[in-house]
């Protein structure tokens, strides 16, 4: 497209000084046409500044192609990131970029002369790099788990073994964390980024299979609370903290050792007590057996009345 484009451009040339060279010859003064067009051009710069900046820049884009229909570019312009699929590059007009959300965007052919821009469908290789952090309590394991994680991606076909780095190492210990960082980085032999995206959960899976093998655990962030007492709260210590609080050494430690008597326990009752309880009783089955008897009918209820009043209440209860 470049070369047919610079072989239009010269062929269009030739035939400007050819016409101009005949009439010459035919004796009109070119001169004044020249000067005249060449007069008209500024007027028409200077007017029509962004058209034909905008008209310049199609033509270098047409010429170089940084890009071309159906590519997926990156551009910073004005600031502002943008990101899409190009739809149409235009000469006079705008060039259409549809965005990740479907939109059309549309940006003036002069400003990718003046941003940086990033071609994604050229790539031939992604990059996955991140970190994986392993608990501190897992420190003795680190040295296997990192020689693991190297040969698994040696065996990975899909990854670069020559061209490029592959690089896993025990980097640093997250101060804040105190978590072991195992640097991991690669590239991925593609251009498409759903490929890439499959090779990269692929090899995220078993550089986490290797930290279960070795039974290593992922960090979590450590978080400490500290809780404060005030004089008046002293009292309301739990026994844990009061156990170890500074202010509560020297503190005697009282115990009631008194024996405690339960209210549902009665206390025994004397010998005379019941040996009264055992004649009122008899006194008792007395009475029963006279009126059991036939001629106990010739007693009278106030009489039984007044004999019954002679036994005790704990008698029915104890019965």
């Amino acid at each position: 497209m470049g070369l047919d484009f610079t072989m239009r451009a010269v062929y269009t040339g030739i035939w400007i000084a050819a016409v101009s060279l005949f009439m010459e010859l035919l004796g009109f003064n070119t001169q004044k046409w020249i000067t005249a067009g060449g007069f008209g051009t500024v007027l028409l710069t200077l007017a029509g500044r962004e058209i034909f900046t905008n008209f310049l820049s199609s033509v270098m884009i047409n010429a170089t192609r940084p890009f071309v229909v159906s590519e997926w570019i990156n551009a910073k312009i004005d600031g502002v990131e943008v990101s899409g699929i190009v739809e149409h590059v235009g000469l006079w007009s705008p060039t259409i970029i549809r965005g990740d959300d479907r939109e059309a965007i549309y940006i003036p052919n002069h400003k990718f002369t003046m941003s940086i821009l990033r071609n994604n469908t050229r790539r031939n290789h992604w990059r996955i790099k991140t970190y994986l952090a392993i608990s501190h309590m897992d420190a003795g394991k680190i040295g296997i788990i990192v020689a693991d994680m190297r040969k698994v991606l040696a065996k990975n076909h899909h990854i670069e073994q020559q061209k490029l780095h592959r690089r896993v190492f025990f980097e640093k210990i997250d101060p804040k964390t105190q978590a072991l960082m195992i640097y991991i980085s690669c590239f991925v032999k593609t251009s498409h980024f759903e490929e890439y995206l499959n090779v990269q959960e692929a090899v995220m899976l078993d550089l986490l299979t290797i930290v279960g093998h070795h039974r290593a655990r992922l960090a979590t962030q450590i978080r400490t609370v500290q809780k404060s007492y005030g004089n008046a709260d002293i009292d309301n210590i739990p026994f844990g903290e009061d156990t170890y609080s500074p202010r509560a050494r020297g503190r005697p430690l009282l115990i009631d050792t008194s024996a405690r008597i339960s209210d549902d326990k009665k206390p025994p009752r004397p010998a005379v007590a019941r040996e009264d309880q055992k004649a009122k009783v008899a006194s008792v089955s007395a009475v029963e057996a006279k009126s059991d008897a036939p001629d106990g009918s010739s007693l009278n209820n106030s009489e039984k009345q007044e004999e019954k009043k002679l036994v005790p209440d704990d008698y029915f209860q104890d019965r």
